[in-house]
């Protein structure tokens, strides 16, 4: 095989139901050469390693472009996918979950868009598929990754997830040394990295990727909720922290990640000792994202009260 262009890492637990059309997805990518797949099995208990060596066997013009790694034990989907990162040889990263399948012309048309214009990143827009049926998530341009994260406040200007992009190998390589190994919102921790340190970026206007959230059973699907969960969350958080404000001043991304840690302290709740632990971590997070209410409303005054006061704080919080 000639030099790689893209590299596709594919982490595999419990998807025996999905892998087989995950696999062929890939496998007949219009993008022939100069593409590998690297499978990463993170010790899946089902038959999904098996129906992966029965389809690549009706593939053998691919048989030079597959990787296939066995973990010694169950790592998890951010180790799974660092050790894919590892294990790729490709100027460009990219990704499909197991249970996801890709279009075709998927990664011919990503990697034609960054090698034309010399990008960083490219992102696509995805299908989603629930159990209610299906639609389309568009992914909003910016004019380069710093602005997508400023902008992420307001919609869908920042993707977090890894599956409908490719980021250059050497970004990637980078970000990933950089966060702590959780099964939840890995993805966008690892991208908040990627797109600091990307100067460059284009969304394709078109829908690539398919998002299956039907597998409940999947890595990607499992939630930790408990108190060592947490910790991991906080301290990924702190490490943004670390890379985003400079000598602990004002950073131009401080309504983002204040938004994006008043989201993840909230579902986390449960995880908290005291109402009184969950009042005081990172505080400045729920009066940052007050700013984006309605001050013309009551409530809105409400919250700003409750937030900067623990026994108002207790009080609206009451069972």
């Amino acid at each position: 095989m000639s030099s790689v262009k893209v590299s596709v890492i594919v982490p595999i637990y419990k998807a025996e139901q999905f892998i087989e059309r995950c696999v062929r997805s890939l496998m007949e990518q219009s993008m022939k050469d100069d593409i590998e797949f690297v499978f990463v099995n993170d010790c899946t208990p089902d038959q999904s390693m098996q129906i992966l060596e029965r389809v690549i066997n009706d593939y053998p013009e691919r048989n030079n472009q597959i990787v296939i790694w066995n973990n010694p034990e169950n790592l998890g989907v951010t180790r799974s996918r660092k050790k894919g990162v590892e294990l790729s040889n490709g100027e460009y990263i990219g990704w499909c979950d197991s249970d996801d399948w890709c279009e075709k012309n998927m990664f011919e048309n990503m990697y034609n868009q960054a090698s034309f214009n010399s990008l960083d990143i490219v992102v696509c827009n995805y299908e989603e598929i629930t159990n209610e049926g299906t639609k389309i998530i568009r992914i909003v341009h910016s004019e380069n990754p710093q602005i997508a994260i400023t902008n992420s406040i307001y919609g869908r200007s920042f993707s977090g997830v890894l599956w409908n992009q490719i980021v250059k190998k050497e970004i990637m390589k980078k970000c990933w040394n950089q966060i702590v190994p959780t099964n939840y919102s890995k993805d966008t921790y690892v991208l908040f990295h990627v797109y600091y340190y990307s100067q460059t970026i284009a969304v394709i206007d078109e829908p690539l990727y398919n998002h299956n959230t039907e597998n409940l059973q999947s890595l990607v699907h499992i939630r930790d909720n408990t108190k060592a969960a947490w910790l991991v969350q906080q301290e990924n958080i702190e490490r943004i922290e670390g890379l985003y404000y400079k000598d602990n001043g004002w950073s131009k991304f401080h309504v983002a990640l204040n938004g994006f840690i008043f989201e993840r302290k909230n579902l986390y709740r449960n995880a908290f000792d005291s109402d009184k632990q969950f009042f005081n971590t990172f505080r400045r997070a729920s009066r940052d994202i007050l700013q984006f209410y309605d001050w013309r409303k009551m409530s809105t005054w409400k919250m700003y009260i409750a937030h900067n006061c623990y026994f108002l704080f207790k009080l609206s919080h009451k069972n």
